[in-house]
């Protein structure tokens, strides 16, 4: 009764309780749901889908241009408005340009070729793009209004609906398309569920027009011109190597990592976010007020609540060898053993990414825009290289385990250094 009690009076820990319990609740859905899968789908329609989550999780960070991310600066919610619109403006041209480049890429030859096993699924991308940019865009205005409740309830929705039909064409033969198409469905869901949300907490008065667009945008171009490209190189280094490993190693082997990323890696990015979207919030809030003491308490307080899980994830790393070959079959034994290596870097990502966007929020987009530039580079190297020297796939798995561990801990220490520098200069 007396914990309740404490959760109740501190909204920090009442909001991330509330998005963690949605977020956790989705994904142990898709989680529970894997052994079945693993028997319904092979290693290499996993690969197909790995290719196709990264490629449409690189496309969505630019539809946006990142104003997702401003959503939640303006003071005057009219103003905010604006930002909104134009974001799902932005995700709006963004698919239908991705649309064009599409079109242009299967009609040549070579390149369609090549991209045979997964060019078949690359009409659904755009669609992809667009609820992904309205999704991203939605999220920021709960995270503006405090209402983590609909998000919660949203990503509830998202891994229960994503398991439905993921099983449900499996039965049916629908290999590998059914998960994507689970995967699409349970983000439009989502972002039907936000877009019900937004329409009953937009300011009733409100009126769109260009000229406000205009401002809009030219007023926070440092997160198009700066926070766009920190994005779009800080999930490279998660999203190019299932790409990398499947045009390098074979589609089995990024099947292999994707489902270490399901069971292990998506569960503790998502948990990561719905903290770092709370975290967000509060942050943005101290920020406005020059109130930089608080925003170091509250930076190191949110990563102090993050070890319990990073505990959690180096005992499974221990375990998983052992374990998963008889949760999933014998046909994922590697799984096992990549979960093992790349557990290191997992509990880095919890530990720092819901932290990681204090150099936005403060306006040092360039220090983000080093780190990640950093770790794209040495990642996509990395791979590279341990596939030209004729290394397996397990010293790939642990050059990328090592390369984003190393580099977490550079995000700390630049995220940490944005904070004490806006202090010293408040002094």
């Amino acid at each position: 009764m007396n914990l309740m009690r404490k959760i109740e009076n501190n909204r920090f820990a009442k909001n991330t309780l509330i998005l963690v319990g949605g977020t956790a609740s989705g994904q142990l859905i898709l989680v529970a749901v894997s052994p079945l899968l693993t028997r319904l789908y092979s290693p290499a329609d996993f690969g197909v889908l790995s290719v196709y989550i990264s490629i449409l999780g690189l496309t969505s960070i630019i539809s946006s241009l990142r104003y997702d991310q401003a959503i939640l600066l303006p003071k005057e919610e009219k103003v905010a408005t604006d930002v909104l619109n134009l974001s799902l403006v932005a995700a709006i041209f963004s698919a239908i340009f991705s649309s064009v480049v599409i079109i242009a890429i299967k009609s040549v030859p070579l390149i369609n070729l090549k991209l045979a096993p997964f060019a078949q699924f690359f009409w659904i991308i755009p669609f992809g793009i667009l609820t992904s940019g309205f999704y991203q865009s939605l999220s920021s205005w709960a995270v503006r209004n405090q209402n983590f409740s609909s998000i919660a309830t949203t990503r509830l929705y998202q891994g229960a609906i994503s398991a439905l039909i993921q099983v449900i064409s499996g039965f049916l033969g629908l290999k590998p398309f059914g998960l994507i198409l689970g995967q699409f469905m349970g983000q439009f869901m989502g972002t039907n569920n936000l877009w019900r949300s937004y329409t009953q907490s937009k300011p009733v008065d409100y009126k769109l027009e260009i000229s406000n667009l205009r401002y809009s945008a030219h007023f926070y171009r440092r997160f198009p011109l700066l926070a766009m490209p920190a994005s779009l190189l800080n999930s490279s280094s998660l999203l190019v190597p299932p790409i990398l490993l499947a045009f390098l190693y074979g589609s089995h082997v990024a099947g292999w990592f994707a489902l270490a990323q399901r069971v292990i890696g998506t569960p503790m990015t998502v948990i990561g976010g719905a903290v770092s979207q709370v975290y967000a919030g509060e942050a943005a809030v101290l920020i406005s007020k020059n109130s930089y003491r608080e925003l170091d308490v509250l930076f190191s307080r949110t990563i102090k609540r993050t070890l319990p899980i990073v505990f959690l994830i180096v005992i499974l790393g221990f375990i998983a060898p052992y374990l998963f070959p008889f949760v999933f079959g014998e046909a994922w034994q590697r799984v096992g053993i990549y979960t093992s290596i790349l557990s290191f870097a997992f509990a880095s990502q919890i530990l720092i990414s819901p932290v990681s966007s204090t150099a936005n929020l403060v306006g040092r987009q360039d220090l983000q825009l080093i780190a990640d530039i950093s770790r794209t580079f040495f990642t996509i190297l990395g791979i590279y290289i341990s596939y030209a020297s004729k290394q397996n796939d397990i010293v790939a798995v642990s050059v990328i385990s090592g390369i984003l561990t190393f580099h977490y801990l550079i995000f700390y220490i630049l995220n940490r250094y944005s904070i004490k520098s806006l202090e010293r200069n408040t002094i």
